[in-house]
């Protein structure tokens, strides 16, 4: 199960990536091998740190859930679950 910003994440990846791949393609029709590795660069910059920003968001959920709820409860189980699948 996952929230919904982190099943936007893949969405956001995936535009990420299609705007990464072009820049990319255009940098190679002009011959640009280093344009190219610095778009690339950027690209995946983005990916990661829109991932941390995503994940430290889901941990202090998680971190919430035990301190209201404890680690028993099934919604902290469920916020668990979110932060396995988010690494």
């Amino acid at each position: 199960m996952m929230t919904g910003e982190i099943a936007g994440l893949k969405a956001e990846y995936q535009q990420l990536d299609a705007a990464t791949s072009r820049a990319i393609g255009n940098f190679k029709k002009m011959d640009n091998a280093a344009g190219a590795l610095r778009a690339e660069y950027k690209g995946l910059s983005a990916q990661v740190n829109k991932h941390g920003q995503v994940l430290d968001k889901e941990q202090a959920n998680l971190k919430q859930t035990e301190y209201a709820l404890g680690r028993t409860s099934d919604e902290y189980k469920q916020q668990a679950r979110v932060v396995e699948e988010a690494n």
